[in-house]
């Protein structure tokens, strides 16, 4: 049985595609490691489901310390190292980030059949840098076409899990408005979203219902906060089952990772995306692409306020019109079928023995 390797970890932009992509290989037969950062969450993730990984230390490729950065890279190389040897996979997959680095260089070098996908608009610097050396470039925007040698480039669109196409059975309280900031939460999502429940009105706040996702540090702190608001709500710290909140959302408040806009384009579900602003331009660019479709608003994080977003808030809520135009727009842009796309790349690269 042919084995595939699949780095990603680090975040859950880089592991919900890679837990789509095994999905489908599985189905094609193929045993499937897949490698996670050892941060708590990837870990969490992973769990749920029934594949052999392996925990990669974090390494930030061309991190601020250089000489941090040369230890950790050499510890990475040793245990890429350790994992090709002992499974011997056909085709390793990366799906970005800095830990996809030594695996893929090795993998290269030793004339194993290489692929990369990258999930956003602008790529980032580990995708970037391994261009060169890989032997395929998935792309899951047309956009990104263009800052990749493009004889290796297929557009495949971005795998998502499949708990995106679930259907809740909720019962709905008013508009309901779904506040995300990724896998981990975003502490000023989560600041500036109650400060802007706070300024409206009680008759306001009547008609909305909350369902929040804090992450795990701001869970206890959010969940105290709504106690105080007189708001009908929800918070959970991470929600496995993400289709349940999608299908009873009328309108989310997020950040703009990849695999966020991915499945806000799945759900066609309008939004208002607030780019995290350190993140090397990827959620800016992702989120623009989406704002220049027509299919969300885009506020960025240091020109919103919370009477702002109220105001947004309030306008989406009111304006069926508006909401229903984003989501015409966002069916335009729905790729189905990527996780069997990229599937079918990957089992392309495996040799014929």
């Amino acid at each position: 049985m042919h084995r595939i390797l699949i780095v990603s970890g680090g975040s859950g932009g880089h592991l919900f595609p890679a837990i789509s992509l095994a999905d489908d290989l599985r189905k094609r037969g193929k045993q499937v490691i897949l490698t996670i950062s050892s941060k708590d969450i990837d870990k969490k993730i992973i769990k749920e489901r029934d594949y052999e990984y392996e925990v990669f230390p974090l390494f930030f490729f061309l991190s601020k310390n250089p000489f941090l950065s040369l230890i950790k890279f050499l510890a990475s190389f040793r245990k890429a190292e350790r994992v090709l040897r002992r499974y011997k996979p056909a085709v390793v997959v990366g799906m970005g980030g800095g830990n996809s680095i030594s695996p893929l260089l090795l993998a290269h070098f030793r004339g194993i059949p290489t692929l990369i996908h990258e999930q956003n608009v602008f790529p980032g610097k580990a995708n970037r840098f391994l261009s060169n050396f890989v032997d395929r470039i998935a792309i899951s925007f047309a956009e990104t076409k263009k800052f990749f040698p493009s004889q290796k480039v297929v557009f495949t669109g971005n795998p998502l899990r499949k708990e995106v196409f679930e259907k809740g059975e909720r019962e709905k309280q008013g508009f309901t408005i779904l506040i995300m900031g990724g896998s981990q939460g975003a502490h000023s999502i989560n600041t500036l979203s109650l400060s802007a429940f706070r300024l409206m009105s009680e008759k306001e706040k009547k008609e909305i219902e909350v369902i929040h996702l804090s992450g795990e540090k701001d869970y206890i702190w959010v969940s105290e906060e709504y106690k105080n608001l007189r708001v009908k709500h929800s918070v959970f710290s991470f929600f496995s089952h993400i289709g349940n909140l999608y299908s009873s959302a009328d309108l989310l408040i997020s950040r703009a990772g990849a695999t966020t806009i991915a499945e806000i384009i799945a759900s066609k579900k309008p939004a208002i995306l607030i780019p995290y602003p350190y993140a090397s331009y990827h959620q800016r660019a992702n989120a623009n692409f989406l704002f220049k479709q027509g299919a969300c608003l885009m506020i960025e994080e240091d020109r919103i306020t919370p009477e702002e977003l109220k105001k947004t808030i309030l306008y989406l809520k009111e304006d069926k019109r508006e909401r229903e135009r984003m989501r015409e727009n966002l069916k335009r842009l729905y790729v189905q079928g990527a996780d069997r796309r990229l599937g079918e790349q990957v089992i392309g690269l495996i040799r014929k023995d």
